[in-house]
């Protein structure tokens, strides 16, 4: 199951002569094994990401921290921490931090500092992660709840 939520960020590109721009939208996927991933694309920090972590409660965070050369960068290391520990992701995965190769190293010493219950996995380009299926849920959870 994938749903869209909000995301935080300037959205357009250059077409013929003018600019295109469309809403900013990141993912919640569940796969058929109950692992819930949260794909940020390249959001900015915002206070909604609380509200995500409450709701809909991610075990995997793809989470931006760094940039694009040429581009504005969406939300630091530092940032990228907060927002981890706000989502609750047991698994983060730093993303979009071509800018600054460290950026993933940083990201993961800032967490073992503030969200220590958080394990940063950083991935090489083409490297696979391996996601366990989530443990059956407990009659009454608000994941076990219909939509």
């Amino acid at each position: 199951m994938i749903r869209s939520l909000k995301a935080d960020h300037l959205s357009f590109m250059k077409f013929g002569d003018g600019f295109i721009s469309s809403i900013a939208m990141s993912f919640l996927i569940t796969t058929p094994g109950g692992v819930s991933i949260y794909a940020m694309g390249d959001s900015a920090i915002f206070m909604d990401l609380q509200l995500f972590g409450q709701l809909y409660r991610p075990q995997v965070g793809l989470i931006p921290v760094g940039g694009f050369p040429g581009y504005f960068t969406e939300m630091s290391p530092r940032e990228a921490a907060l927002v981890a520990d706000w989502l609750g992701v047991g698994l983060a995965v730093p993303i979009h931090y071509v800018d600054n190769p460290e950026n993933g190293e940083i990201f993961r010493q800032i967490c073992r500092q503030t969200a220590p219950q958080v394990k940063v996995q950083i991935l090489e380009p083409g490297q696979d992660l391996v996601l366990e299926p989530r443990p059956e849920i407990e009659p009454g959870c608000p994941d076990n709840e219909s939509e």
